[in-house]
């Protein structure tokens, strides 16, 4: 007996050992096995070689122990404002389940999501201070693909006041990466504003650490409390002013607690072979 689930998704093989995670989030997304993506584009992909992408990252984020903690992972597949603002985590279309809502029509393709850094993000619905807490911290990361200075600096943070923010920026004005955890400003050396940035921290006295890669950049301790307000990618909005990016973002995320530089690394080293699967690592 042939099934819906063959019918709507033409080429799949039954044999084929999908997670089901990993099937819930590509059935969400509407990335068919037997479809082409990005046809005449140096992206051009089967739907199946987004789907064994898509298992190989949610399988090795199990084997590594981070799935569990993760509020949002966002993998931006499937070129389209529908197919990115799922959240792998938990690919539900409701609030609480920290899709995506986007403002000013980022532009949505291949390789991920482009903003214009003044007038367009996107809301994860996700509130820092409502899913972690100062004593256990958190960590989050942005794939950047572009080696550029935005207007307004910020990735994605959330922000109530400077005491009480978390910001992730790639590459500021002066051309270094920076991070705030709650009260905690840092700021590595000047470099490349592409690549995966990520911070992490373990809670109030203990470090907070910014990396770009594997390679740690800065670290002192994490101090102050965390924002109420929605976590923002694409920038961060301080009293509805917009400090935006045009930074392109390959794949973003948010853990609910800090991360160890192990799990920092498998994340790295997770996200470095899906991009690659995609064709679309920045080197």
């Amino acid at each position: 007996m042939t099934s819906a689930f063959s019918i709507l998704n033409p080429g799949f093989h039954p044999a084929t050992v999908f997670d089901a995670d990993a099937r819930a989030f590509l059935q969400a997304a509407g990335i068919v096995y037997g479809g082409i993506y990005y046809p005449d584009t140096p992206y051009e992909i089967g739907g199946s070689g987004l789907w064994s992408a898509l298992n190989r990252l949610v399988k090795g984020l199990k084997d590594s122990g981070v799935w569990w903690k993760l509020g949002f992972w966002y993998p931006l597949i499937g070129g389209t404002a529908f197919s990115h603002k799922w959240n792998l985590r938990d690919p539900r279309d409701t609030n609480d389940a920290f899709r995506q809502e986007f403002v000013g029509s980022p532009l949505h393709a291949a390789t991920g999501i482009d903003w214009n850094g003044t007038t367009q993000y996107a809301l994860s619905h996700l509130t820092p201070a409502g899913v972690s807490t100062e004593e256990t911290g958190v960590a989050m990361g942005y794939y950047s693909r572009e080696d550029i200075i935005a207007p307004g600096e910020i990735d994605m943070g959330s922000n109530n006041t400077p005491s009480q923010s978390l910001l992730l920026v790639t590459k500021g004005t002066d051309g270094r990466p920076a991070a705030r955890n709650a009260g905690s400003s840092m700021y590595g050396e000047a470099g490349p504003g592409y690549g995966h940035f990520m911070t992490s921290s373990f809670g109030t006295g203990t470090p907070a650490a910014l990396y770009r890669d594997t390679v740690q950049l800065v670290s002192q301790p994490f101090e102050g409390l965390l924002p109420t307000n929605i976590l923002t990618i694409g920038g961060l909005l301080i009293f509805d002013v917009l400090y935006g990016t045009t930074r392109e973002c390959g794949t973003a995320w948010y853990a609910k607690q800090g991360l160890t530089p192990v799990e920092l690394a498998a994340i790295e080293q997770l996200n470095r072979e899906f991009q690659l699967a995609l064709n679309r690592y920045v080197v």
